[in-house]
């Protein structure tokens, strides 16, 4: 009877110290700070580079604006752009004239178009957070897809977003840098307007 009762003990110990760290984290002061910045975020633009194994080195220019709108305006070593409207997303190559439709919940877009933005709830899982000599590094994943996960830094005071990182296989990660942040200035609305050639009415 008191091996049983020992074993129970030991399991409930056992459970309880694997959701504790998940509560921590969910609860942390880290993390409160981020998602207060990125929540009050109503415009952001930088300039940006971006680097995965396979394709190198690209860079261009950032734009954000509430709601759910966003440009990555790619410049070298291509012209390119992806663009959200707030309702649809899409990338657009301007020396083929090609346009592919991608889905708001892909890579970075599924948290840049979530609105209130919590990083632990039904859509995101916090895996790691800390903050070391003035940087703030947060994991996270979604919450129904372990293989998307995601790393968020900043400089932590004042706040400031520095890069973000999508993690691949096999260390396919896709890293973005971002350089001459600008915090809720004006940005263009016409800049998150697209409308593919298909869908324009001939005039």
């Amino acid at each position: 009877m008191q091996k049983r009762h020992n074993d129970n003990m030991f399991r409930y110990i056992l459970a309880l110290s694997l959701f504790l760290p998940l509560n921590a984290l969910a609860n942390s002061p880290v993390v409160a700070q981020v998602e207060k910045y990125l929540n009050n975020l109503n415009s952001f633009s930088a300039t940006f580079q971006q680097f995965t194994p396979s394709e190198g080195y690209s860079s261009g220019i950032f734009y954000y604006q509430q709601p759910r709108k966003f440009l990555w305006q790619y410049q070298l070593p291509q012209n390119q752009k992806i663009v959200s409207t707030g309702s649809r997303m899409f990338f657009h190559d301007f020396e083929t004239e090609q346009t592919t439709q991608i889905p708001m919940s892909s890579g970075f877009a599924s948290f840049l178009t979530k609105q209130p933005l919590r990083l632990n709830d039904e859509d995101f899982k916090v895996l790691s957070s800390e903050e070391l000599e003035g940087i703030i590094n947060i994991t996270l994943q979604l919450a129904d897809d372990s293989s998307q996960q995601f790393n968020l830094r900043f400089e932590s005071n004042p706040i400031k977003l520095l890069s973000m990182t999508q993690k691949g296989e096999f260390g396919t990660n896709l890293n973005i840098t971002f350089a001459n942040q600008k915090y809720n200035k004006p940005v263009d609305s016409e800049l998150f307007k697209f409308t593919p050639e298909l869908e324009k009415i001939p005039e």
